[in-house]
């Protein structure tokens, strides 16, 4: 006969009391395997109390009575190995289903942790049968009621003792009686939320909203009170005219208002609940400056968010959002309108702090924070599965960009534990992040994130892509460093597994190669479906100038993804290191053509004119600063010895400046041409000084050096800007001239050779701008 657990039931505080207790029962296990006779020794029975000491204190303050959460565990760990009783686990695939207690440990845990109420309530739960059996097997002392008060509580959980009883009492709930109390019930709790309020007991009125909008025993109230409420009419004028007030400072009296806005918004909501949390999302996104007055009124009262309209099924509140998120309607398209429901979803999926302003006397180690748990607003996984997932599943061409942007960023949010962004530095999983991507979909986000990288055709915004890059690169890194094998690996490995075959059919190899250092084990921890490494097409054999320009492409390209380091690269070309089998021919195809510089140089500009359009910003720098300049200097026969420094900037400018020439020699696309301006503008205008702005390092010799000559690359460049060219490029490549010769013409002896540097420019727009430039530093020089 199977028995079904409380525990089935997914829920926040249950699965959070799993956690907790899964390593003690797997040590217990491990113990009852290799020392059975050993199991109820005293270090054993400690370590059982323990525990379940350690989880009563943990699961306090939530909506569940912590006892009953550590008694409902250690009761079934127990009686589903218990052969004289007969029963079995709801659910043989659970994690749970391996939780063994014996009968001493049990009956230890019961005494010492002062759960013998709830084992007498769980005797008259289960059927008599199975009671019998289980008072035959305990101890008389842990079923003798402790006081008479127990006796009186229990008397109101009895059964029906035969179906008389059970008519009679089935007859008294449909007196309506009951349902009159509850709604007296609400009434009253209501009104102890506005008194506590008034009185600053902000915790009192925070758990006894969130227990009105949130608790199993007001359900039935909740949907009789939204049945009763016929005026919705009336609803909505009463929100208009509370959300009226809304202020968008953090003062004092603010903080006041917020706390009597969240009284208000815990009535609308029994009444009310779609309008009221549809209005309060449109206001949030549409509204930035009230969005912080919101989220102090969500503080107040948690219960607004968490809302649900069953027990087991998301937030209403997260399901506008989502709802919006994927369709939004007309005054709520565009990046930023996007921008603010992001902002709102990712503030209610941050774990809250302490409430900084509570009053009730707690103390700093008090009731408060016994009380009040500190966690998000949102279910992670709930976000990850109604929010972003449905964004990752669509392809490329299907998401609109900036909610596919904003679904990324969620997800950033998600794993890397909400820790600002740090200029360049990697982000990192955090451990909650990486339990939640185990245990989703891995492969199937790893697939997705590779797409946007892969997505080199603008049909994904820059900025999606670069973000997409360092998702992925952070999911790669923590995946690898968690254990793949075992029974907890399985599932992780079959996603991945199916994502690598799946990646061999939709992935070019170079975006197959950032997530190789993952895939490798995979393939060999599982190696089916059948499916190989990732491999480029083969270049080719011969002199030909093209191949050699695809082998320098892909090698730049993997250098721009930060597959490979631009000194490793150099290592290979040298041979000073092993090459990998994807890489030996790209390599060997660049080393054939060293003998001839100029044909290197050629092949070198064809790759770059190919490839540069086609890379963001992000990964430009990169190219910049490692790969290009080495590149550049074994072209010119420099040999590997030779330090790589600031003197190849200028060289690097110069050989922009042809990329460019060549684009628009071509009749490229202009958005090609405005791709490759804006790179050789940030070549240009870069300077590794700290002190580039100052007057003094303005002066030196080797900055004036580098600064004209780049100042004349920028001119070549503006010269041969024709009317098929973008407006935009003229554009960016004449904001950096202005750039540097402002920072020339700091030197008086400039002045004169900046202007004359521009004298022959056909483009009069430039060269007026630049006249005009010179001549006030020489008016401010003088």
């Amino acid at each position: 006969m199977a028995v079904r657990s409380p525990l089935s039931t997914v829920d926040v505080g249950v699965e959070n009391m799993e956690k907790r207790l899964g390593p003690l029962f797997e040590y217990l296990r491990m113990r009852h395997e290799q020392e059975g006779e050993h199991e109820n020794d005293d270090d054993v029975i400690d370590a059982v109390v323990s525990c379940g000491r350690e989880a009563l204190k943990a699961a306090r303050g939530g909506f569940h009575d912590a006892k009953a959460l550590v008694f409902d565990a250690f009761f079934f760990a127990w009686v589903s190995h218990a052969p004289s009783v007969g029963v079995t686990p709801g659910d043989p695939f659970a994690a749970r289903s391996l939780w063994r207690l014996s009968l001493k440990q049990f009956e230890a845990a019961v005494e010492k942790l002062e759960l013998k109420r709830e084992l007498r309530g769980k005797l008259r739960e289960v059927p008599d049968v199975v009671s019998r059996k289980i008072k035959a097997l305990l101890h008389d002392s842990l079923l003798a009621s402790s006081d008479e008060s127990d006796d009186e509580n229990e008397k109101l959980f009895e059964r029906p003792s035969n179906e008389s009883d059970l008519h009679t009492l089935r007859n008294g709930e449909d007196t309506g009686t009951s349902s009159h109390v509850a709604e007296n019930d609400i009434d009253v709790v209501l009104e102890s939320v506005r008194q506590a309020t008034r009185e600053n007991l902000f915790t009192r009125a925070h758990l006894a909203g969130t227990s009105l909008l949130c608790s199993e025993r007001y359900q039935e109230s909740r949907v009789m009170r939204r049945m009763e409420s016929t005026d919705t009419g009336a609803a909505e004028r009463k929100l208009v005219a509370v959300l009226n007030r809304i202020r968008g400072d953090a003062d004092d009296s603010s903080k006041q208002d917020s706390r009597a806005l969240a009284v208000e918004l815990v009535q609308l909501l029994l009444t009310s609940p779609e309008m009221t949390l549809s209005r309060l999302v449109r206001i949030a996104s549409t509204n930035a400056s009230q969005a912080p007055f919101l989220l102090s009124a969500f503080s107040a009262q948690p219960g607004i968010p968490r809302m649900q309209t069953e027990q087991h099924e998301p937030s209403r509140m997260l399901m506008e959002l989502a709802c919006l998120l994927h369709k939004p309607p007309a005054e709520l398209k565009g990046f930023h309108s996007l921008k603010g429901l992001m902002t709102l979803t990712e503030a209610l999926c941050r774990p809250r702090g302490v409430l900084q302003d509570a009053n009730d006397n707690g103390g700093l180690f008090g009731h408060k924070r016994l009380s009040i748990p500190s966690r998000a607003q949102f279910d992670h996984r709930h976000v990850l599965l109604f929010i972003v997932i449905p964004a990752l599943s669509l392809t490329v061409d299907e998401t609109e960009s900036e909610f596919e942007f904003w679904a990324l960023r969620i997800l950033q949010t998600l794993l890397t534990g909400f820790e600002e962004e740090t200029g360049e530095t990697p982000f990192l999983c955090s451990p909650s992040g990486t339990r939640m991507l185990r245990a989703t979909y891995p492969g199937g986000i790893l697939l997705a994130l590779a797409s946007r990288v892969d997505s080199r055709a603008g049909v994904v915004a820059e900025r999606t892509r670069e973000l997409a890059a360092q998702l992925l690169q952070c999911c790669v890194v923590a995946l690898n460093s968690d254990a793949l094998h075992g029974d907890e690996g399985v599932s992780t490995l079959v996603s991945l597994a199916h994502a690598d075959a799946e990646a061999a059919t939709r992935l070019s190899w170079h975006t197959r190669m950032l997530m190789e250092t993952l895939m490798f084990r995979v393939r060999e921890l599982h190696p089916t479906p059948t499916r190989s490494p990732p491999a480029g097409p083969s270049v080719g054999p011969g002199d030909d100038v093209s191949m050699a320009a695809s082998a320098l492409a892909d090698v730049i390209l993997l250098c721009a993804n930060n597959y490979l380091r631009g000194a490793d690269m150099m290592d290979m070309i040298y041979e000073q290191r092993g090459i990998e089998g994807c890489l030996k021919s790209r390599i060997e195809r660049i080393r054939d053509n060293s003998g001839s510089s100029v044909e290197l140089r050629r092949a070198l500009l064809e790759a770059c004119t190919t490839l540069l359009p086609r890379i963001t910003a992000r990964e430009f720098d990169v190219v910049l600063c490692d790969a290009l300049p080495r590149l550049l200097r074994f072209v010119q026969g420099a040999s590997q010895t030779q330090e790589h420094d600031a003197s190849s900037r200028p060289i690097v400018v110069d050989f922009l400046t042809r990329v460019l020439l060549t684009q628009m020699s071509n009749s490229g696309k202009s958005k090609d041409i405005e791709t490759l301006s804006r790179q050789l503008a940030t070549a240009a205008t870069r300077d590794g000084d700290a002190s580039a702005t100052d007057k003094e390092h303005h002066a030196d010799v080797e900055f004036l050096a580098a600064s004209y000559h780049n100042l004349r690359c920028i001119s070549v460049a503006l010269s041969q800007i024709t009317a098929k060219s973008s407006k935009k490029a003229e554009d960016i490549l004449l904001n950096a001239a202005l750039e540097l010769a402002g920072k020339l013409c700091d030197n008086v002896g400039m002045v004169s050779k900046v202007a004359q540097l521009f004298e022959s420019c056909p483009d009069e727009k430039s060269k007026q701008h630049v006249s005009a430039l010179c001549n006030a530093k020489h008016t401010e020089n003088v």
